[in-house]
């Protein structure tokens, strides 16, 4: 006689063992990578972790920012080699961290081989420059949404990017729009 179980399909899952934790890393595109670590896990392995699940090869221009319990909603950067539990449960809000772009380099573009870490790399650039975190002229920030905008839809097609495609997006500092 077979028995007819009745299981629930779930994304959380318990984990068994005191000595491991899931960590929420939420990515530049917006999206969320769950990583399950052990409480020595340092910043780095759960760094390296998600630059793999990303196929993110050129992790070094990369870092892990989380909210800072402390202040009002302030990123800090976690110490990629001391072990990430324990500097999470004494400063952030919770079990949750930011891949963030660490290092601006001045020839960015060119040091970049890794299509995935120059897509990420722009998205980080094009936010900052958005926020006013970066400020540059007007002539700069035409030319780092065309590279922004080249970098998330590719080149350009006539028949796909109108003015009409592309009026919903937010492609320059906010000091600039009127």
């Amino acid at each position: 006689m077979p028995f007819k179980l009745k299981l629930k399909k779930s994304r959380h899952y318990s984990v068994v063992s005191n000595s491991l934790f899931v960590i929420s890393v939420e990515i530049l595109d917006g999206t969320t990578v769950e990583c399950t670590l052990s409480s020595e896990s340092t910043g780095q392995d759960c760094l390296d972790v998600v630059c793999q699940k990303l196929s993110l090869n050129q992790p070094k221009f990369f870092g892990l920012q989380y909210i800072s319990r402390h202040s009002d909603n302030n990123l800090c950067w976690l110490e990629l080699d001391r072990p990430i539990k324990r500097q999470l449960d004494k400063h952030a809000k919770g079990l949750c961290v930011c891949l963030r772009v660490m290092y601006y380099v001045i020839s960015g573009v060119r040091l970049f081989n890794d299509e995935v870490s120059r897509y990420h790399y722009f998205l980080q650039l094009k936010q900052d420059v958005i926020e006013g975190r970066i400020s540059c002229t007007p002539q700069q920030a035409v030319e780092l949404a065309s590279y922004s905008m080249q970098a998330e839809f590719g080149n350009f097609d006539a028949e796909r990017h109108t003015a009409h495609y592309l009026k919903d997006f937010q492609l320059f500092p906010k000091v600039c729009q009127t």
